[in-house]
């Protein structure tokens, strides 16, 4: 421990702490504007000038490190004198009509939500108003006026790029926004350009970020203190009337999410300080969510067909009609398509709802990985990483995923290992090769590919040994490659391109792979909560008989033999065409409830918003069918009731292929089988660039 004391306060600090780091955490007030409890320290802004006893001049406390007996003071008429001077050098280039207004008290009393403009002007015009960092720390220091020349730096705003505007008028050179692009994310996307005056933030040769290999998580946005990175679809939205914590079910590795809702509706999402993410997002939790689930799309009302046509009733007669069709069916003639955007509340009801109440195992997880993960560890699977394994592994290696498109968060802890010295491997397809990626090679057989690589690493399950047949020259040698770079901790990931025929034989060359080298295995699941449906027993697979059809989870085609459909949904789309009643469903951020991340890890969902009109939770709708339908134990009221009457645990009693090929499933990021690139027009704009097809 080191021993140093600040502003006449005893403090003790670890070694390599700076004098920032234990000022902050003793709840000593030091301004500053560069630094970020997550980014490298900086020294940008120098407003953290500090004195230290022994020393000639000023330092910044953000990149100077404590020592024995180090004595500082953060506060005097001096270093007071310095911070007001910068400040105002920063504010001269900087709307500030607000900060140096005489009135500005009473204008934020009676005016509390920005006025839309097309460039700011000052604080009533910022999108970052009422979180402006530059504002605050203005207002601490007691700067209300600017003693030097004002030079507005009159730069076009940037508005040519999906999701978000750029506006360097109001930008101070933190680096924040390039900082964690590049330390926490790995892209680089953004740098400094020129110097001097005309310094700024921006890409190579000024391309917009769709072209500079942005992968539009957000992270720049977030970290941007003064609001020169701003949301385009929300930054008008004003202040929310709630803030709460949830979790993101658009894929597969569960981000901690703080929700704003204003009138019962989503109007912006943010990453939580913490959580399994570790305070990241990507495209599609960062922004997606609020047109998604405010599109006209929205299904509203349920829906019976009479005459021919879908014709809106109410609950309760919606529910005896499906009710007493699905009784006229035999037990072998029912089946179920579960989805895996379901809360397990929902997914627990649902399997009894099946099970109990209509004597039926026709339950099939809208997976193309759940049905072979099961197969190939019909005994337990080994052991599961965790998101902190990833982080420490010294080798990564990724099989049949696109991870940026796929479960872009990963990025963030494969990328921590990779600084830290890590090999990374990529096995199938790329949208493109970012720049953590050691190693990259698409075999014409993944299969065939990881047969070989589990042959030459190490011990194989029986079957694998001997010389692999169907691979190139070049892939064998790619093969010995990532053999030999199987070292030290090794964490294995796997995702939706290993779907097929050979799938389960894939994945249990894996799960060996694993096993003899000591390492993790982590599914990236192709939906939100596929671990949850697995853990709720809502799995298994259909019968050759199946009639009557109730989905939960979109599919391109529905079956001919099908002569009764009931879609269960979010959005409309076009099988309700086929569909004999429709049961309008809430999202996810309008329910109670948990999910499971690929992980393991247990999250809770809150209520954020009003479902659309006559839309219910799915576990109430199926709670109601069993009432419906006679059932005894379905009159749960709420989301902790049924989680109270679910078993601790539950083995996975899935069987057979989860049909993922027989039901078409679509492909790429999708909610209940709608795809997300449908529904949000800036997100097709990313996709069409990657060219991630259809």
């Amino acid at each position: 421990m080191v021993n140093l004391v600040i502003d006449g306060k005893p403090l003790q600090a670890t070694e390599g702490q700076t004098i920032l780091e234990v000022a902050l955490a003793a709840n000593i007030y030091i301004p500053t504007l560069c630094h970020h409890p997550k980014l490298q320290p900086f020294g940008a802004c120098r407003m953290c000038l500090v004195k230290v006893e022994g020393m000639r001049n000023v330092v910044p406390a953000c990149t100077t490190p404590v020592a024995e007996g180090m004595k500082v003071t953060t506060k005097d008429a001096e270093i007071d004198g310095l911070r007001q001077g910068i400040l105002e050098l920063i504010l001269s280039e900087h709307p500030s009509s607000c900060i140096v207004c005489e009135d500005r008290e009473l204008c934020f009393k009676y005016h509390r939500e920005p006025q839309k403009a097309g460039a700011c002007t000052g604080c009533r015009t910022c999108p970052n108003f009422d979180g402006c960092e530059l504002f605050k720390v203005a207002e601490r220091l007691g700067v209300r006026d600017i003693g030097v020349k004002i030079e507005y730096k009159n730069i076009p705003v940037r508005r040519d790029d999906p999701f978000l505007d750029r506006d360097y008028n109001i930008c101070i050179l933190c680096g924040r926004c390039v900082r964690v692009c590049s330390e926490l994310r790995g892209e680089d996307a953004i740098a400094f350009t020129q110097r001097s005056q005309k310094a700024t933030i921006g890409t190579a040769f000024d391309r917009p970020l769709l072209e500079s290999g942005c992968v539009f998580c957000g992270a720049c946005v977030d970290t941007c203190p003064t609001g020169a990175l701003s949301e385009k679809r929300t930054k008008w939205g004003g202040k929310p009337d709630a803030v709460l914590t949830s979790t993101c079910l658009l894929c597969p590795v569960g981000c901690a999410i703080w929700v704003d809702s204003k009138y019962g509706r989503v109007i912006n999402v943010r990453p939580t300080a913490g959580g399994p993410s570790g305070g990241q997002l990507c495209a599609l939790g960062r922004f997606c969510i609020p047109p998604m689930f405010n599109a006209q799309e929205r299904l509203e009302y349920p829906l019976v067909r009479k005459g021919g046509a879908l014709v809106p009733v109410g609950w309760d007669e919606a529910l005896a009609f499906v009710a007493a069709r699905l009784k006229s069916f035999k037990p072998d003639e029912l089946g179920f398509v579960v989805s895996p955007a379901l809360t397990n509340e929902a997914g627990h009801l649902l399997q009894k709802l099946a099970r109990t109440a209509l004597g039926t195992g026709n339950l099939l997880l809208a997976s193309r990985l759940a049905g072979p993960y099961m197969e190939a560890f019909p005994a337990g699977a080994p052991p599961r990483g965790t998101f902190a394994d990833l982080a420490k592994a010294d080798t990564v290696l990724v099989v049949g995923s696109d991870l940026e498109v796929d479960a872009p968060v990963l990025a963030v802890p494969a990328h921590q290992a990779r600084r830290k010295g890590a090999s990374f491997v990529a096995v199938g397809k790329l949208h493109r090769r970012p720049r953590y990626v050691d190693m990259h090679v698409e075999p014409a057989s993944l299969h065939s590919f990881i047969a070989e690589v589990a042959r030459l690493a190490g011990p194989a399950p029986s079957g694998a040994a001997g010389t692999t047949p169907g691979l190139t020259g070049g892939e064998r040698e790619k093969a010995a490659e990532i053999a030999r770079a199987l070292k030290g901790k090794v964490a294995i990931l796997f995702g939706g391109q290993l779907a097929g025929p050979d799938a389960a034989r894939t994945i249990a060359l894996l799960g060996s792979l694993a096993s003899s080298t000591g390492g993790t295995l982590l599914p990236i699941w192709d939906g939100g909560n596929v671990q949850g449906m697995l853990d709720v027993s809502a799995a298994g697979s259909f019968g050759g008989n199946v009639r009557a059809l109730y989905l939960t989870h979109q599919v391109e085609k529905i079956p001919d033999g099908a002569g009764f459909v009931v879609l269960q949904d979010v959005f409309r789309s076009a099988l309700m065409d086929r569909a004999d009643a429709v049961l309008p469903a809430a999202a996810f951020t309008e329910t109670e409830g948990t999910a499971t991340s690929l992980e393991g890890r247990v999250q809770r969902l809150e209520r954020c918003a009003a479902p659309p009109r006559m839309a219910l939770p799915d576990w109430e709708i199926f709670a109601r069918l069993g009432t419906a339908l006679g059932a005894a134990g379905f009159g749960q009221r709420s989301a902790e009731e049924v989680r109270q009457g679910m078993p601790r645990s539950a083995p996975m009693t899935a069987t057979g292929h989860a049909g993922g090929e027989t039901l078409s499933l679509r492909k790429g990021p999708a909610y209940r089988g709608c795809p997300v690139r449908e529904l949000v027009a800036d997100y097709e704009r990313v996709m069409a660039r990657w060219e991630v097809p259809r």
